[in-house]
């Protein structure tokens, strides 16, 4: 006798956006403990990590004394020790020191605009070096900053909120599902057969970066897999005559500029495609593609020119 399936879908809000679970379980699953169970597994994540909190853990290292270790969630201490691995790999590309940066350029909770003289003040001092400055203790749980830091993980926790929506899933015996944090997500198995559909992949849309409408660049099945994608065209500021978007490269102290519009990055779990995916938008239309396929990572690139986008893909999102 064959197993009949129920579609289950659990909403809610997160890190000043929504998550979303669809998964398959039998017709007599209840699940209602286990939309409490994802509820709380984002939020932890938020009350952990989030820039935007005033009591968040991460808010409150931010605001620490420099020299003294400070106790973190285990949680967020190993989101940060994955960060500065993607940092020495990347060459510095991705940083999470860059929060005082995105500040003052306007991205971050203190102001909704650029502060001309907070930006000309922290472009003009040279910037602590983020593997020397911040220490970690994996054994005790703590951090330590020996210089001013202001920690931004907006660039990694987001998909480690994804990951963690699918651990939960895991452990109640979920097999087959899509989890997602707005763009970011993740899916295992497939839909099986329900009701009338037939049994298929999980199909994900990557968008098309434009800034005044919504449309789809590429469709991609997704199995056993994550996605994650950063790019220019949703959070933007005014500066003087310029447009500049929210990633910020550490190296020049300011929003990238260059031909990158998208980037998309698969990888085994949505923390290392969150990651990734910012670290080769800030490398650029050139280093970035080179990059991941020095390294043998899934990505598609949309790059902006005078003639319009255009897709460098790599790897299984090759052409």
């Amino acid at each position: 006798m064959s197993i009949k399936y129920q579609k289950f879908v659990v909403n809610g809000q997160t890190m000043g956006t929504y998550f979303s679970a669809t998964f398959f379980a039998e017709l007599t699953f209840d699940a209602a403990p286990l939309a409490n169970q994802l509820q709380a597994a984002v939020q932890k994540v938020d009350q952990q990590m989030s820039n935007w909190k005033a009591d968040s853990d991460l808010t409150k290292f931010n605001q620490a004394p420099c020299d003294i270790w400070q106790s973190v969630p285990t949680d967020m201490l190993y989101v940060i020790a994955q960060a500065q691995k993607i940092t020495r790999l990347s060459h510095g590309a991705f940083d999470i020191t860059v929060g005082d940066l995105v500040n003052a350029w306007g991205f971050g909770p203190p102001q909704p605009e650029p502060n001309a003289q907070q930006i000309n003040q922290l472009t003009a001092n040279q910037r602590p070096d983020s593997l020397t400055h911040l220490q970690l203790d994996k054994q005790n749980n703590r951090l330590l900053k020996s210089a001013p830091l202001t920690l931004d993980l907006c660039g990694i926790a987001k998909g480690y909120g994804v990951d963690k929506l699918a651990e939960t899933l895991e452990a109640a015996g979920i097999k087959n599902y899509l989890v997602a944090i707005d763009g970011e997500m993740r899916a295992t198995g497939e839909k099986p057969q329900y009701e009338d559909e037939p049994q298929s992949q999980w199909n994900v849309a990557i968008e098309q970066p434009l800034a005044d409408m919504r449309d789809i660049a590429r469709v991609i099945e997704l199995k056993n897999a994550a996605i994650a994608t950063s790019g220019d065209y949703r959070h933007m500021r005014e500066f003087g005559d310029q447009i500049v978007s929210h990633s910020i490269d550490k190296n020049t102290a300011s929003p990238v500029i260059n031909q990158v519009a998208s980037v998309s990055v698969i990888a085994n779990n949505c923390m290392l495609a969150d990651a990734w995916a910012t670290a080769l938008m800030i490398m650029g239309e050139a280093k970035g593609p080179e990059f991941a396929k020095q390294n043998n990572m899934n990505a598609l690139f949309i790059i902006r020119d005078e003639q319009g986008l255009t897709e460098i893909g790599i790897g299984s999102l090759a052409d």
